[in-house]
């Protein structure tokens, strides 16, 4: 059951005491996940950075970290996780984003779509300055195609 649990789902070590409460293995959960560490089904660290790789295609750096956090990773791990992202990829995710959404937003107004694309990117966790200046590149590369 809970080698299923584990190897079916990344999850935390936390998340995974909390099920194996749930199916009643209250007394023996920890020694089950001992186990499971030792046999190399359970590895936090490789699941946490797993679903922040998955993650870090849609959100930036500040959702990325509390869907982590929600799914019961510790923050020691997710800070070692997300020392491992760069700044540049993170500006290329959200570039991207703006780009696709820049497509839909095409029949408002100049200053309203820039500021919708801000909002768009800072409800998806990225920072202020990712944000300004994905917007800013994604807009100019979008007013260059469209003089073409």
């Amino acid at each position: 059951m809970a080698i299923g649990y584990a190897s079916r789902y990344l999850c935390s070590e936390s998340r995974l005491l909390e099920y194996l409460e749930k199916k009643g293995c209250g007394e023996h959960a920890q020694q089950i996940i001992n186990r499971l560490k030792e046999i190399g089904v359970l590895d936090e660290f490789r699941s946490c950075e797993l679903l922040a790789e998955s993650y870090a295609k849609k959100f930036g750096r500040f959702s990325i970290e509390q869907k982590l956090r929600k799914r019961g990773f510790s923050n020691e791990i997710i800070k070692q996780v997300l020392k491992k992202s760069s700044y540049e990829s993170e500006f290329n995710t959200a570039v991207e984003i703006a780009r696709t959404k820049l497509k839909k937003l095409e029949s408002a107004h100049s200053k309203d779509i820039k500021n919708k694309l801000l909002r768009f990117l800072a409800s998806r966790g990225f920072s202020i300055d990712v944000c300004l200046k994905a917007v800013s590149k994604a807009m100019a590369e979008f007013k260059e195609n469209q003089e073409d």
